[in-house]
């Protein structure tokens, strides 16, 4: 997704086109269901019947994009074109104004589904760390994959230009850079399920100062999980910038949130 002035509507149709472009038996029903959203909601709002709310924008948004930052602005666009209230509207356009403008100072580069392994957005951090290491050999040891799995992801991004080479020095291409991964449901999802993997491997090896893991058990209606989702999505998008700063940087976290129906 590139951020610029479109409305949500040119957003969502580019983006079926894509997928018919790629998959031509693809259908309107498909997307529908990996947007999670009814497939005759969907059609009303392609065919300009119906408005997204807020509620299901946040539900495409979280199906079309990893970057937190797109997110909201899909979700700040859909309330500007359609919240009720003037002053809504206006604080929405302006979100949308904020969130798009290049004083951000964050060089968005949308990525192809080669790069859909979780190592991927591992190493392009790694690479930001005050102490990194670029040589396969050190980032195998450090992210425990195999050292031609490191060779070939480094060098896949550099490809893409995430990365690049300075003074025989293998760097992030930009001081601030957000990888957009546009990853099919299933890729997600085995991406999901390798770092529940090493969540709880860290319960094995970690000692607890290294490691926050907590749970909890919940009684909850339909209204309740809209705004834990919700909760969820702006939580996301406050960690990011609580530590997005100026300052060298010597660790490298996974910030993970699971909610889900534990009733068969």
């Amino acid at each position: 997704m590139v951020i610029g002035p479109k409305s949500s509507l040119t957003i969502l149709k580019e983006e079926l086109n894509r997928r018919f472009e790629k998959n031509s038996r693809y259908s309107v029903r498909a997307f529908a269901r990996d947007l999670g959203i009814e497939s005759s909601t969907l059609s009303r709002i392609l065919n300009g019947k119906r408005k997204f709310s807020t509620e299901l924008a946040r539900i495409a948004a979280e199906k079309l994009y990893s970057s937190s930052r797109e997110q909201d602005y899909f979700v700040a666009l859909v309330e500007s074109e359609s919240a009720r209230r003037p002053k809504a509207r206006q604080a929405a356009k302006k979100k949308v104004d904020e969130l798009g403008s290049v004083e951000t100072r964050q060089l968005q580069k949308e990525v192809d589904s080669g790069l859909s392994e979780w190592y991927h957005p591992a190493i392009l951090d790694y690479s930001a760390l005050e102490d990194a290491d670029m040589c396969p050999e050190e980032v195998s040891r450090r992210l425990g994959i195999s050292k031609t799995i490191a060779k070939q992801a480094i060098s896949e991004l550099v490809q893409h230009g995430l990365l690049t080479e300075i003074d025989g020095r293998v760097v992030k291409s930009a001081d601030h850079v957000v990888a957009t991964l546009s990853l099919p449901p299933e890729k997600r999802r085995r991406i999901h399920l390798k770092m529940i993997d090493k969540a709880r491997d860290c319960l094995e090896d970690q000692e607890e100062g290294r490691r926050v893991i907590r749970s909890m058990t919940m009684s909850l209606n339909d209204e309740d999980l809209g705004r834990l989702r919700i909760l969820i999505e702006d939580f996301f998008g406050e960690a990011k910038k609580a530590v997005s700063h100026d300052r060298a940087s010597n660790k490298l976290y996974q910030l993970n949130i699971q909610l889900f129906d534990l009733l068969n």
